[in-house]
């Protein structure tokens, strides 16, 4: 029987080739589509299945992976709080899915420098625009960000089929110091300064804050400029309700977004 083989690090090249032309084809029926003013095909839920779908493809296609034989892997028994090869293989797949997941508007090198949970929080902020309110697709990204304590971002009345992420204005002060993931990072300094303009503070304070509370400031101005428009343009199409105030979020992301364009040094 033919086995075919093939070394770690030529695996990853291959992979990251798969998934890359996976996802771009999708995205290129989905800019054709909404090009004639349609809805699009995908969401990133669909987009992140098929780039893992066709990193699986190609991880499968293998009985021998850097000498170790898959079936015996596959068959080993699991160490507590240790992944086996194929979970860590399995891992990687993921992870190469989500990488081409860029949100339009970022190039993905400055996409990269996010922290992960930054980036889980804006890719859900695009899910959220595109109406998907699964709990699991949260869990899914979380997974694949590798983002710990995703709870901690979640509105308090999340449920199963109508999950969405806190806004800023249920944020307030929370996660500012401390050890959790967003704690220190540039967003969880923008979206408190959103919640200060929401809450009517004068906007030269505002920047003041915004410069000491985000690390590298001068550094981050222009992502936190490019942020800002992003959590504006997704926010303001969604509607509101009793508590649920996007519109507001929107806002406050626009008028910040400006002020630091603005601002003057």
């Amino acid at each position: 029987m033919f086995h075919k083989a093939t070394y770690r690090e030529d695996l990853g090249w291959e992979i990251e080739q798969a998934v890359k032309e996976q996802v771009e084809a999708l995205t290129g029926l989905n800019n054709e589509v909404q090009a004639r003013e349609s809805e699009r095909l995908y969401n990133d839920a669909d987009l992140q299945m098929a780039g893992y779908a066709a990193a699986l493809k190609v991880l499968t296609s293998y009985s021998v992976i850097g000498g170790k034989n898959m079936v015996t892997e596959a068959m080993a028994p699991r160490i507590k709080g240790k992944k086996t090869f194929v979970e860590e293989l399995i891992d990687f797949a993921v992870q190469t899915a989500v990488q081409f997941l860029v949100p339009v508007g970022f190039d993905k090198i400055e996409w990269q420098k996010l922290a992960p949970v930054e980036r889980f929080y804006l890719k859900m902020v695009e899910m959220e625009y595109q109406g998907n309110k699964q709990l699991d697709n949260y869990l899914n990204f979380a997974k694949a960000f590798k983002v710990h304590h995703f709870d901690q971002l979640m509105s308090d009345s999340s449920k199963a089929n109508n999950a969405r992420l806190k806004l800023s204005t249920e944020f307030k002060g929370s996660l500012m110091s401390g050890d959790s993931e967003i704690t220190g990072t540039p967003l969880r300094a923008l979206l408190y300064a959103m919640y200060e303009i929401s809450k009517n503070v004068e906007i030269d304070d505002v920047l003041s804050h915004l410069g000491e509370n985000c690390p590298n400031y001068m550094a981050n101005r222009k992502l936190l400029v490019k942020m800002a428009q992003y959590i504006s343009d997704k926010r303001n199409s969604l509607k509101p309700g009793k508590i649920y105030r996007p519109d507001i979020e929107a806002s406050s992301a626009r008028v910040l977004a400006d002020a630091i364009e603005n601002q003057r040094l």
